[in-house]
């Protein structure tokens, strides 16, 4: 939940702060952030996926 949190305020910052391409491309401050919560957050994502279509395998076959 913390790199959900963490990302959506980093991306409404985007709003605010008129140099954040430049972070984003130098990988630092805030967008820094916002990338290590984005793969957070995919891993997470992901996870779950997989593991509801090994749930949904294993249905199929009883």
């Amino acid at each position: 939940m913390e790199g959900f949190d963490e990302g959506n305020v980093a991306t409404s910052l985007r709003f605010i702060d008129p140099l954040w391409k430049l972070k984003r491309f130098l990988n630092i401050g805030s967008q820094a952030r916002l990338k290590k919560s984005i793969a957070t957050i995919d891993k997470f994502v992901y996870r779950l996926i997989t593991t509801k279509r090994k749930n949904l395998a294993g249905n199929r076959t009883l």
